[in-house]
């Protein structure tokens, strides 16, 4: 009941969508060997989709400047 009270309301649709981002992410990144090498990379990237999914869309450029 109450997963799909989150799921329904607006935070829970956006980390929905980041979950499966990063599934997709993930797996796409195993492929790739950039990813496989530099792991250090992809936990950087986590974290920068992290930040804008969870800040909102309209902070994201403030987030690319600090990076």
């Amino acid at each position: 009941m109450f997963l799909s009270m989150v799921l329904l309301s607006k935070r829970g649709r956006r980390i929905s969508k980041f979950v499966q981002h990063l599934l997709w992410v993930h797996y796409t990144g195993r492929r790739l060997i950039i990813f496989r090498s530099n792991a250090f990379s992809l936990l950087v990237y986590y974290m920068f989709l992290f930040f804008v999914f969870d800040l909102g869309f309209d902070r994201a450029p403030t987030l690319l400047a600090i990076l």
